[in-house]
């Protein structure tokens, strides 16, 4: 017997801050590899992701990822 169940779209309201910001970076890896795997992913997605995962960044390492991303978006255009 299958069964199926409903996967819910979204996924930050259940995740954690670490966990979005390492997917954020894995879609920025992706797209700037230009790998078969990226499906609907885009810069401005990955970029929301990781400011939207934030969190506690005392070194201000996160921040920094956010503006190499926005670099990059810029000159894959």
């Amino acid at each position: 017997i299958l069964k199926e169940y409903p996967v819910a779209n979204n996924v930050t309201a259940v995740t954690s801050d670490n966990f979005r910001f390492a997917s954020a970076a894995a879609e920025i890896g992706m797209l700037a590899n230009k790998s078969e795997y990226t499906g609907t992913a885009s810069y401005d997605s990955a970029i929301e992701l990781a400011r939207s995962a934030l969190g506690d960044d005392p070194l201000g390492i996160r921040h920094e990822f956010i503006q190499i991303a926005d670099l990059t978006r810029f000159l894959n255009r």
